[in-house]
């Protein structure tokens, strides 16, 4: 009997030994690569907005960030100087009024050979009015992380939140996303606010 105990309570140590070393492994792989690092800035330029064939407004756009020469491969000149292309995005806001339902749908990809452990971020739907205080629709954080597992250099996510049935087609909003910050394996970059206007009509389907 006492031979049994003791098997078991090694056993049980083993176990315990084995997860606090696993969680202590992803603490260490979350915080060693980005620790001390700079925050870049990346501007959102060139910005698409498209009305989707199955419904919704999309908003794609290029990230980039500023850059003092025109070396390199993504660099490209611009009014105010020279940018390097870091990346792209795409925003996207879809409603189903009858249904009582809205999703937001989010895409970053990286190109500078970068890869992506974690997003962090706000998404808004707003009432966009000149005459009334704005008023929130819809607000979802963001939160994705990819560690310990390895890291992308795309991604994306899907919000999903409530909306009234009775709401007015009509009504003008705006659709904004701010705070994203993307920490990847070499650096962290914190992107410039966004927006898209319309009426809840436009971003329904």
């Amino acid at each position: 009997m006492k031979k049994r105990i003791c098997f078991a309570s090694l056993f049980m140590v083993i176990i315990l030994l084995f997860s606090l070393s696993t969680t202590a492994f992803a603490a260490d792989y979350e915080s060693s690569t980005t620790d001390n690092h700079e925050e870049i800035e990346l501007f959102i330029a060139n910005e698409v907005l498209t009305k989707e064939p199955d419904g919704g407004v999309s908003v794609s756009f290029d990230l980039v960030k500023e850059v003092s020469t025109p070396n390199g491969e993504n660099v490209v000149p611009t009014s105010f100087g020279w940018v390097e292309i870091v990346g792209y995005g795409q925003m996207r806001c879809r409603l189903y009024p009858d249904n009582g339902v809205g999703y937001f749908d989010w895409n970053i990809y990286l190109e500078n050979g970068d890869q992506i452990k974690k997003v962090t971020g706000t998404i808004v739907l707003e009432r966009n009015s000149a005459l009334l205080p704005d008023l929130n629709i819809a607000k979802k954080k963001v939160s994705e992380s990819y560690s310990p597992l390895p890291p992308y250099e795309h991604a994306s996510g899907t919000e999903d939140f409530k909306l009234d049935r009775e709401i007015d087609r009509d009504m003008n909003v705006r659709f904004k996303w701010t705070g994203f910050k993307v920490q990847g394996v070499k650096d962290v970059y914190v992107l410039t606010n966004g927006s898209a206007t319309g009426t809840i009509a436009d971003f329904s389907i």
